[in-house]
């Protein structure tokens, strides 16, 4: 049984107008499950491949192309009017939930075409295709499986990003946008009405998925410039572990950090966006003078780019400017949006993107945070990728590989030799279902360089299996998760083995509590996402962290060590550094306000107990935050 969505709790006109015609869409696949049984009997009566006129159904099957032709393909261009854009730029994520779902949007035009022709030889009973009837059957079960996989995805997975990601503007050109295809479409069926071959044309238009009347109007009412930015309070509390400190009994911090993001967008034209947004971070109360730059950063430029993209988001682009970088599930390449201050590059991006794949090609270097003064890029330090995603080549799931070239300027080696680094990665992600019910994402690493006079070779590696228990009310989804990164074997050898994260977005990848990050781990990971009610999930994770070198040191999620063991003659130094439990609660109010609150305890392990005697650590916070 479909899962009911509850229109009323929609953030946008959008949503309910896209609801309301996958009711429709719904009622017309049961026609055609009647349909299909009544010529799967006739098949059996020998009449399937008789006259077919007299078949019964003939007229539905005429009147569900028509509305898969036209309703269907209609809605679909809308949803990538309305939808997929805000989404896409807010996640910004090669492979996510949009270029799925474009993808999708292809092949059911495909599907519909050849169920129209399907229908079609089997209606005119062409002497050579004796086989009509079962292309008709086959085409239609195709079809049919595809759109209600498909509109599951919409409303548990799109339904629920819009209320997060949709700002004001956006509401406001949804609205335009609506407004001018309904009238497009009135104005269209009254051209119809008195041509006799205006409905062939539209049909037609619609089923290669062309720009229709409404369609180009909508495009005439869009706002060519947008203010959106956000609002955000958070309290924190540490203990045993201040922030960006080491591990130690008795310590404890309280503070609360606020951000203020405002942000213009204009477009000068459809293939031409241009971008600016200012931040302001703050840190009350928070132990240590001066206030490091990961909590503090006065009001300075985050992001300034141009971008040069057709607004079918396909072909080729560019991006130059100050900017975000997000690639994958951002283990190595990420914005850090849970950070205070963030993180953005000044980069150059080129990138070529068609409905199955898109490659990126990019040199960038990360903005330092100097609070009171204008944040640069430090000279020297440098990263360049190329970074591909590909659908299709894995069933119902996708397929990433990148290669990333880190240089940085006057580093010291093992052997307190200077000298500049270069580190080259190579990479792949896999991710996508099984079933309905079944996921699974495997990202793998490999380095290999030089640091100063060492040579690096170092690797990781994430594993996660996801299940998700149907149909429950409380939507459970279960994961069974390991992640693992090198560590050195020899502080003194020359022979740089410890894992390099990059520029990660590491919070709740590895424990809420960001005591570890993906170098010198490994990580056994058991959790449970639960959907508490329409606007309330929750996140509880069990995790178990090693050392995979305990002649290396215990690395923070920004990277940072934050414990070490000094080695002994004669003693095996322990590697098991503690056991996590976290609780993470997110609830998504009305008028774009969310909420959101976690409580995360290590208890130690025999690492911890040697390197901090006494200490355990413990990290809780509430957030607040409001978009417009």
């Amino acid at each position: 049984m479909r899962r009911e969505v509850n229109v009323t709790e929609a953030h946008s006109e959008a949503i309910t107008e896209i609801a309301r015609r996958h009711a429709d869409i719904h009622r017309h696949l049961a026609l055609l499950e009647d349909v299909l049984r009544a010529m799967e009997g006739g098949a059996k009566s020998g009449t399937a491949r008789g006259d077919s006129a007299c078949t019964p159904g003939a007229a539905v099957l005429e009147e569900l192309v028509r509305f898969f032709t036209q309703e269907v393909c209609d809605l679909m261009r809308l949803e990538e009017e309305v939808l997929f854009p805000p989404v896409g730029r807010d996640l910004n994520e090669i492979g996510g939930p949009v270029a799925a779902l474009e993808l999708e949007h292809e092949e059911l035009r495909r599907m519909i075409r050849e169920f129209a022709q399907a229908v079609l030889a089997w209606s005119q009973r062409e002497p050579e295709h004796t086989g009509a009837a079962e292309a008709v059957l086959s085409s239609a079960r195709r079809l049919r499986e595809l759109l209600r996989v498909h509109i599951e995805k919409e409303e548990a997975v799109l339904f629920r990003l819009i209320p997060k990601i949709f700002t004001r503007a956006d509401r406001r050109r949804a609205a335009a946008r609506l407004r001018a295809w309904s009238k497009g479409k009135a104005i269209m069926l009254m051209l119809l009405w008195g041509m006799s071959n205006g409905a062939g044309g539209e049909a037609r238009a619609q089923e290669r998925g062309g720009v229709t009347g409404g369609q180009s109007r909508a495009g005439s009412t869009e706002r060519r410039l947008t203010v959106h930015g956000e609002l955000r309070l958070r309290w924190e509390w540490r203990g045993g572990q201040l922030f960006g400190g080491g591990v130690q009994a008795g310590e404890k911090d309280g503070y609360v950090l606020t951000r203020v993001r405002i942000g213009v967008e204009a477009r000068p034209t459809q293939w031409l966006c241009v971008l600016l947004q200012g931040q302001d971070a703050q840190a009350v109360g928070f132990r240590g003078a001066p206030d490091p730059p990961l909590v503090e950063d006065t009001f300075d430029v985050r992001q300034a780019m141009v971008e040069i993209f057709d607004p079918k988001r396909q072909g080729w682009g560019m991006r130059l400017g100050r900017q975000e970088l997000r690639f994958g599930d951002e283990r190595l390449l990420g914005a850090f949006d849970w950070g205070n201050t963030a993180r953005s590059f000044d980069a150059v991006r080129f990138f070529y993107a068609r409905p199955q794949y898109r490659v990126d090609l990019f040199a960038a270097s990360v903005v330092t945070i100097r609070d009171g003064a204008f944040n640069t890029h430090r000279a020297g330090e440098n990263l360049y990728g190329l970074y591909g995603s590909f659908q299709n080549v894995l069933p119902n799931g996708v397929l990433e590989g990148y290669a990333l070239w880190r240089t940085r300027p006057r580093v010291v080696g093992e052997r307190g030799e200077s000298g500049d680094a270069d580190v080259f990665a190579v990479g792949t992600r896999w991710a996508g279902a099984m079933s309905a019910s079944l996921d699974y994402r495997l990202e793998t690493a490999g380095q290999w360089g030089r640091w100063g006079n060492d040579v690096v070779r170092a690797w990781a590696m994430h594993a996660q299996l996801g299940y998700r228990i149907r149909p429950t009310g409380l939507s459970p989804r279960v994961l069974v998760e390991y992640n693992q990164a090198s560590g050195d074997r020899d502080p003194r050898d020359g022979r740089r083995q410890t894992f390099d994260q990059l520029y990660p977005t590491n919070h709740d990848k590895y424990g809420i509590a960001d005591v570890v990050g993906w170098q010198n781990m490994r990580d056994f990971r058991l959790g449970v996402g639960l959907k508490l009610g329409p606007r309330i999930t929750t996140q509880v994770d069990y995790h178990s962290f090693w050392l995979v070198s305990p002649r290396d040191a215990l690395y923070a999620a920004g990277g940072v060590p934050i414990a070490r063991l000094h080695p002994v003659e004669g003693t095996v130094l322990p590697t098991h550094v503690g056991q996590e439990v976290d609780v993470d609660v997110r609830i998504t109010l009305p008028y774009r306000v969310s909420l959101a609150a976690g409580y995360a305890h290590l208890f130690p392990g025999r690492f911890l107990i040697r390197a901090a005697p006494g200490a355990s650590v413990s990290f809780a916070y509430t957030m607040l935050s409001y978009r417009f």
